[in-house]
């Protein structure tokens, strides 16, 4: 088994990042075909956030990032260190997680909407108030949401269905009027 692990090793190595990007893309479909990855997590998370310490939690960043986070030892001086290059990761991780993201959402959310409509519905009214209390997403949250909500009303209204659309549009005008006739 260890010659074979070597093996593999090399030859992963060996690949580009866009060789590693297909090979997953051409794997995903097989090894996700029967995981409801939407039940899966909900009971995974619970589980694994009970046995997570923050000393776990920076073992797996180093590993993770062992060139950025070289002589790190306490997690606020590795989340320092990550926020500095976050920029640079995400450009990098912006073409996997533009193949993943569809092929992942398209498993996930249809079971969380059906099975878990009350959940998704009472998420945003308790966390949305408690992430504005931040000064920085005071900040950010409205900049972004100018940014992506346009797009993805121009994408999803069109696959709305007649009367939800109605409501929905209902909702929003009043939201906006109730926010805007003030300033």
């Amino acid at each position: 088994m260890a010659l074979m692990d070597a093996m593999m090793k090399k030859f992963i190595n060996r690949m580009t990042l866009e060789q590693k990007q297909e090979m997953m893309m051409k794997m995903m479909p097989m090894m996700m075909q029967d995981v409801n990855m939407a039940e899966t997590m909900l009971k995974m998370t619970p589980a694994m956030l009970d046995h997570v310490t923050l000393l776990d939690l920076l073992k797996t960043l180093k590993a993770i990032f062992p060139k950025l986070l070289e002589g790190v030892e306490t997690l606020s001086e590795a989340l320092k260190k990550i926020k500095m290059a976050l920029p640079g990761m995400m450009e990098k991780m912006m073409p996997f997680m533009e193949t993943m993201m569809p092929m992942m959402m398209s498993r996930m959310m249809p079971m969380m909407v059906k099975e878990h409509k009350e959940f998704i519905e009472e998420m945003p009214k308790k966390m949305m108030p408690k992430m504005m209390e931040k000064e920085e997403l005071r900040e950010a949250m409205p900049e972004m949401m100018y940014m992506v909500m346009p797009h993805c009303l121009e994408n999803i209204l069109p696959h709305m269905k007649k009367d939800m659309k109605k409501d929905f549009t209902e909702k929003l005008t009043k939201i906006i009027n109730d926010h805007s006739s003030g300033e």
